[in-house]
């Protein structure tokens, strides 16, 4: 680890050594609930089914063989693509990049393009980071038709309305663009009222328009593309993170009508069989196995179980929003998301944190509810009891207690301390169901039991 530059504040006794499911584990044996999906990044969990006999089928064909050959991969992903986003950008061109970075700052680049053919200089309207390495080459051939024709770059308040139109037309506003549900900023989903004044200021102004759906792509908010909630139709959008699911890919989604010259533009690893076989196979599962609307009734079932919590003045909850399975969860600034972040890695589960003092929960799509309940149990404990042991229930001990199995639901807390012959029963302890049954057990190892799936 000595030699690795620390950019990204790397927790260094974390050392990840594999990965199933919803699941990580690391050189110690100790197994984590993954909460942030690599952020946003494993839509489809870790090593899913049949992941390793498709890898190894494209592997086993082609790797990579340059851009200057079509393959049928990069072929059938466009194909997938353009028809995915027919309603809102109909027959939609596309081009492949490895990262999100690269996405983003591509479709700024057809954009700036676009502005070049009408002989004017480009005025971006931004919301979050971007632009990045063009500013930095030496080369004016490739710099030229890009940065040296960029004025200037301007920042706008997200979601206010009042004076919007004012500012892009007094600042010949010519590019927008902007996430449909912030993440960095915090979770923080485009409001209806805001979006669609965009569309119609989009309309009207005939601005580019730029969505990135790095983040909220790929079924993470209830749709395929997020932007689809909105009912907006813009000239750009972007996807990277889980089109691959873990293997690097990014992607241009490009209006019709946007003029590219050959050679403006060029990645070597663009539109690779390895990366583009990849993510036709994940967006068929997603589709398939009807994630978008899995995320959309899990993330209602988080956000319910996170409102009763904040029911108790003690979390110290300030706000919870979101869309599907990317929730933000704003504590008060007398708590510091990052302690809460700590305690839940100690009961071994992962989250990230987000600017605005935000907890971001985006597990990968596949969550189960079970999986779930434990994230909330111990998210409670944390924020209400900072983190101390709730009270066991109390029992006595060496009483028994003869258990069988019909219809009747008894939770823990109903269990009576003495001695007591229970019958025609099932133990519930939150989502996990515990069997008893025609055993005689002591009544302190029945509650060891519970404990022990609760």
């Amino acid at each position: 680890m000595d030699t690795l530059i620390d950019n990204y504040n790397k927790n260094s006794d974390l050392i990840i050594t594999k990965s199933d499911g919803v699941t990580l584990s690391d050189s110690n044996g100790n197994k984590y609930l993954d909460f942030y999906s690599g952020v946003c990044v494993m839509n489809l969990g870790h090593n899913p089914q049949g992941w390793s006999d498709m890898l190894l089928d494209i592997v086993t064909k082609f790797v990579y063989i340059s851009n200057y050959f079509y393959n049928q991969n990069e072929i059938n992903l466009s194909n997938q693509l353009s028809k995915l986003v027919e309603k809102s950008i109909p027959n939609a061109k596309v081009f492949f990049y490895n990262s999100d970075t690269e996405a983003n700052e591509g479709a700024l680049k057809f954009a700036i393009l676009q502005n070049n053919l009408k002989q004017v200089k480009s005025n971006i309207m931004v919301f979050n980071r971007s632009l990045e390495s063009l500013y930095c080459t030496h080369n004016k051939a490739y710099r030229e038709p890009f940065y040296d024709h960029l004025n200037k770059v301007h920042f706008w308040h997200w979601n206010k309305l009042d004076g919007l139109k004012e500012y892009i037309i007094e600042n010949n506003i010519n590019i927008i663009i902007n996430e449909p549900i912030q993440g960095e900023s915090g979770v923080i989903p485009m409001n209806k009222e805001f979006a669609s004044l965009l569309n119609d200021l989009h309309d009207e102004l005939k601005f580019m328009w730029i969505i990135d759906e790095v983040q909220t792509g790929m079924g993470r908010c209830g749709e395929i593309f997020a932007h689809h909630i909105y009912d907006v139709k813009p000239d750009f959008v972007t996807l990277a993170k889980a089109l691959g699911n873990g293997i690097p890919i990014g992607a241009v989604i490009c209006a019709n009508n946007a003029i590219v010259k050959s050679g403006d533009n060029g990645t070597t690893f663009s539109g690779n069989p390895f990366a583009t076989g990849v993510a036709c196979w994940i967006l068929n599962k997603i589709i398939e196995d009807n994630l978008p609307s899995k995320a959309i009734d899990t993330g209602n079932y988080i956000m319910d179980k996170l409102r009763k919590i904040a029911n108790n003045p003690t979390s110290k909850i300030v706000d919870i929003r979101g869309v599907g399975l990317f929730i933000g969860l704003e504590l008060d600034k007398t708590r510091n998301i990052y302690d809460i972040i700590n305690g839940l890695r100690e009961e071994k589960i992962l989250c990230i944190g987000a600017e605005n003092n935000t907890l971001r929960i985006c597990p990968p799509l596949i969550i189960n509810i079970s999986d779930v309940d434990i994230f909330i149990d111990k998210l409670s404990n944390l924020l209400i009891n900072n983190g101390q042991p709730t009270a066991a229930v109390p029992v006595t001990t060496a009483l028994p207690v003869r258990m069988i199995i019909t219809s009747k639901t008894v939770r823990p807390s109903e269990i009576v301390a003495e001695s007591e012959i229970v019958t025609e029963s099932e133990i519930v302890t939150g989502s996990e169901t515990v069997i008893v049954s025609n055993t005689e057990y002591e009544s302190e190892s029945v509650m060891d039991t519970l404990r022990a799936h609760a």
